[in-house]
């Protein structure tokens, strides 16, 4: 079948224009953690400054690996889903 449209995320909410109810639930599920790695990141680029100290300096220059690496799982599960149908 064809895949929903999503018109619009507010604030966790989804609206798609198909309502595909395992969509819309898979969606809902991961908006937080979009959410969460968002809010991590943009406390990264603030931070990551010397004015900030050496320790918070280390601590996000952490935090930004391990971003990467998230980033780079991600990017692997989505090609082996669209090499295997990975469900």
């Amino acid at each position: 079948g064809q895949l929903p449209v999503v018109k619009h995320v507010l604030e966790g909410h989804l609206a798609v224009s198909q309502p595909d109810v395992s969509v819309a639930a898979l969606a809902q599920k991961v908006l937080p953690l979009c959410d969460a790695r968002d809010y991590v990141g943009r406390f990264v680029d603030r931070h990551c400054r010397y004015e900030y100290g050496l320790v918070n300096m280390a601590l996000c220059a952490a935090i930004k690996e391990l971003l990467r690496e998230l980033m780079v799982r991600c990017a692997q599960l989505e090609s082996e889903h669209r090499e295997t149908g990975l469900s």
